[in-house]
């Protein structure tokens, strides 16, 4: 072949090594019968071999040397024979299967040799194909072992519906390009199809034999949508409240029991039973389908587009038990709504509720903290950053309430009493404020127009700015509700003046009843294929179930528990990013799986606001591992410890919310509310000196 190493490029009808042995070279017949290749070095990557080509027109004509027919015919009379061997040797091994008591696994097995060998014969055909040699012979053989993997998977099928008492047809497991998926696969799908309902509504058959009415609620925030479901909640003989947040279900059990209605409260860090209860208020995730109600009331519903919280709200409009059913939920979400309330059969109607005062944006400049004023809410989104602002009005003498997701709910309420009392001038909260705490705000101000998600930070969104705005102008309190901000004043003008995308589709997770009743697949497996098959229904998508799956691979589908314990281990409810749960959870499934004690967890340092917070949620962890797992534990000693722990932690923003705000971490110098970074100016420009010096001696030399 004429060329160089200089002119390899032009060279375009070239073969390198790998693709000379797919063609059935062998390195000794390369030597023999083909002359020295050109040399093509990948500069990219320095130091690796050259790639080695030959040109086409050379290989070609090399093959129809005698020496490279003779090898060819060789090499294929030893394929024939293996071929038609392996066919042979594999009935003899489904004969001896049928007899064998594990019979599944070992057909599995034989069907997995057999696609192996699929694949083999399909990269010898193309092979063949490219050197124009008759694949007439390949193409039998192909043919004699998908015969072999019909015969072999009727066999599985047979044996499969006999053990499980179930009625599999090939025709249902038979789709477009099945030859290469394993025959548990194909017919673990064929299972979830039969055995899961094909609409989620009917997995709730009791449900289904209720005629239910749906009042839908639609208003923004601070309409009273929420206080007139809850009025014909009262009015009801039974009824169960759904609460979107934990301090939501305690507020309406403590206020239908001060108002004489005996209620029971129900959420994953609690259980309070009262004697002759005949309502319960409950979080929406712990709603009962074995209870039927006069008057159900769901709460904050556009919910049921959160991808992690999503499929409870999903689950209450399909599935709770009730003749009438309140929903209260913002304009964007009516229609996937009535959709799903459609789809089961059915009626509804719509009460529009609209704001008595008015919202508008505060058009004076807002100077911090010299403008604030009593009523205010200031809004950041951070812990760290309500902190700051709250130490900051106290140096400024100015008394706050704070409110963030992390406080306990018994510690937020106080917070909120001393502000309704007007022991407090202001609140500091993050958006935890913006969903059903009902307070006497006249101004919302927004300090901080951006949020970190769990993903990235980003700038709010129209639909987070109107639930927290909407807090401002509390009904017959105010005139109006008023907005305003640190800065970014256009951007939460425009935000809040836009019009919500309607919700296009619900979240959904199967019942576990239907996930843990399949007779075959790891749990992973089947939380994946059934939310994938409930998924293709319109209009619901898959949960995110991330967080399980993660959980899963940690306990390793541990063999000494049943499905229905792991199940329940990985659904428990707490944070998986904070690293300290999560190594307590690790402990307890360790410490239940070896049929040990669970270990009450162990108090932190009582000074330290951080550490309480952490401890507080260790204890709803060590209630809620309990409770799932159906451990005994004191329940009386919980409440107790969490009730103390709450009150420390109030204790601690009321006397030392003046030391909390930001410091300097060198010189503990307090700094300002917003100053970005974690050490002063004076301590930064002694660190630069201090390093200037230290590498001045290596610039002279």
């Amino acid at each position: 072949m004429a060329t160089t190493n200089h002119n390899y490029q032009r060279q375009t009808k070239t073969y390198n090594r790998k693709q000379l042995m797919e063609r059935g070279w062998t390195q000794k017949l390369i030597n023999m019968l083909l002359p020295p290749p050109a040399q093509k070095r990948n500069y990219k990557y320095r130091g690796r071999s050259p790639i080695l080509l030959w040109g086409v027109e050379t290989v070609v004509k090399a093959e129809e040397s005698s020496a490279f027919q003779k090898h060819i015919a060789s090499t294929y009379e030893k394929r024939d024979k293996a071929y038609s061997e392996f066919v042979k040797t594999h009935k003899l091994k489904l004969e001896t299967a049928l007899t064998q008591p594990r019979v599944l696994e070992v057909i599995a097995r034989i069907d997995y040799d057999i696609r192996e060998m699929q694949q083999e014969i399909v990269k010898a055909m193309r092979a063949s194909g490219k050197r124009s040699i008759s694949i007439a012979k390949l193409r039998e053989h192909r043919d004699s072992i998908i015969s072999l993997q019909n015969e072999v998977r009727n066999a599985y099928l047979e044996r499969f519906n006999s053990t499980y008492d179930f009625n599999i047809q090939k025709a249902e497991i038979e789709q477009v390009n099945t030859h290469n998926t394993p025959i548990q696969d194909l017919v673990f799908r064929a299972i979830v199809n039969e055995e899961i309902p094909k609409h989620p509504k009917n997995e709730y058959a009791f449900t289904r034999l209720i005629k239910r009415h749906f009042i839908i609620h639609e208003g923004v925030t601070n309409t009273g949508k929420t206080y007139q479901a809850l009025q014909a909640l009262k009015k009801a003989e039974t009824g169960v409240y759904l609460a979107p947040l934990r301090l939501l279900a305690l507020q309406v059990y403590q206020q239908l029991n001060e108002e004489g209605s005996p209620c029971n409260l129900l959420t994953g860090e609690e259980e309070i039973i009262v004697p002759g209860a005949r309502y319960v208020s409950s979080t929406v995730e712990k709603m009962s389908l074995e209870h039927e109600y006069d008057v159900a009331v769901i709460d904050e519903a556009q919910m049921i587009a959160d991808a992690q919280r999503g499929s409870a709200w999903t689950r209450a409009v399909l599935g709770v038990m009730a003749k009438e059913v309140h929903i209260c939920c913002s304009q964007n979400a009516v229609n996937i709504l009535t959709e799903l309330i459609g789809e089961c059969g059915d009626t509804y109607e719509i009460i529009v509720h609209e704001r008595d005062t008015p919202l508008v944006i505060d058009e004076r400049q807002f100077h911090f903290p010299k403008s604030v004023e009593s009523g205010d809410a200031l809004i950041a989104f951070s812990k760290r950053m309500v902190i700051s602002i709250a130490s900051y009005l106290a140096d400024n003498n100015i008394k706050a309430s704070v409110i963030y997701g992390n406080l306990p709910p018994e510690t937020r309420r106080k917070q909120v009493e001393l502000f309704l009392s007007k022991e407090t001038k202001v609140v500091v909260a993050t958006d935890a404020i913006g969903m059903g705490l009902n307070l006497p705000i006249k101004r919302i101000v927004f300090m901080e127009t951006s949020k970190y998600d769990g993903t990235e930070d980003r700038t709010l969104n129209a639909a987070e700015v109107k639930q927290i705005a909407g807090r401002a102008g509390r009904r017959s309190m105010y005139d109006e509700g008023l907005v305003n901000t640190f800065s970014d004043k256009a951007k939460v003008r425009r935000l809040l003046n836009s019009q919500l995308a309607d919700i296009d589709g619900a979240y959904y997770l199967p019942l576990d009843k239907y996930v843990l009743s399949l007779p075959l697949g790891t749990l992973k497996e089947r939380l994946v294929e059934t939310v994938l098959k409930g998924s293709k229904v319109s209009p619901f998508k898959g949960a995110d179930i991330e967080q399980p799956l993660k959980l899963l691979e940690y306990i390793k589908e541990d063999q000494k528990l049943s499905m229905g314990e792991m199940y329940n281990l990985i659904f428990i409810p707490f944070d998986i990013n904070d690293s300290t749960l999560l190594e307590q959870w690790k402990r307890y499934h360790e410490a239940y799986s070896a049929k040990k004690d669970i270990s009450f967890p162990m108090s932190f340092d009582w000074d330290d606001i951080d550490s309480l917070e952490t401890y507080y949620k260790q204890l709803d962890l060590y209630y809620s591992f309990c409770k799932s797992m159906d451990i005994p534990f004191e329940a009386d000693a919980v409440a107790q410890t969490k009730q103390e722990t709450a009150d420390r932690i109030n204790t601690l923003l009321l006397t030392r919310l003046k030391n909390m705000g930001k410091k300097c971490r060198i010189c503990n110098k307090k700094l300002e509310w917003n100053y970005p970074y974690g050490i002063c100016q004076n301590c930064f420009e002694k660190q630069n000196a201090t390093y200037t010096r230290q590498r001045e001696p290596l610039y002279r030399r």
